[in-house]
């Protein structure tokens, strides 16, 4: 009768692990939510971001001019670094020097080393 409540509790805990486990797996690998379907915290221009009290990580919708085209990477208007997803390349390949932009990303934060701000995982978005 004891060893069978050992089995038991055994059988318990091995089952508790293995449920645990299962969900701590399913966590790891959830699927992540494309920036395109994410809710922006922050809509408008260059100088209201800057001034903007907005949380790293963050999701923001920018428009404004493009003063730099850097190989895989955009400079807006003198303050923002913006990394493009490699999906978006084939849009972000039109875009030149003082193009008017619409584009969508994560805001990584400020970076003190380069003095600008960074964008990262952006998409281009049809004027409104």
């Amino acid at each position: 009768m004891i060893l069978l409540k050992n089995y038991k509790w055994t059988l318990l805990t091995v089952g508790f692990f293995l449920v645990s486990l299962l969900f701590l797996i399913n966590f790891a690998y959830k699927k992540e939510v494309p920036v395109s379907e994410k809710v922006a915290v922050f809509s408008g221009e260059v100088s209201s971001f800057i001034n903007a009290n907005i949380v790293e990580n963050s999701v923001v919708v920018l428009k404004a001019s493009v003063t730099a085209v850097r190989g895989k990477e955009l400079e807006l208007e003198s303050v923002i670094s913006v990394q493009y997803l490699e999906s978006e390349s084939q849009s972000f390949s039109n875009i030149k020097k003082g193009d008017l932009v619409f584009l969508k990303g994560i805001y990584l934060g400020y970076d003190d080393l380069f003095e600008e701000y960074k964008l990262i995982n952006c998409i281009l978005l049809d004027d409104e």
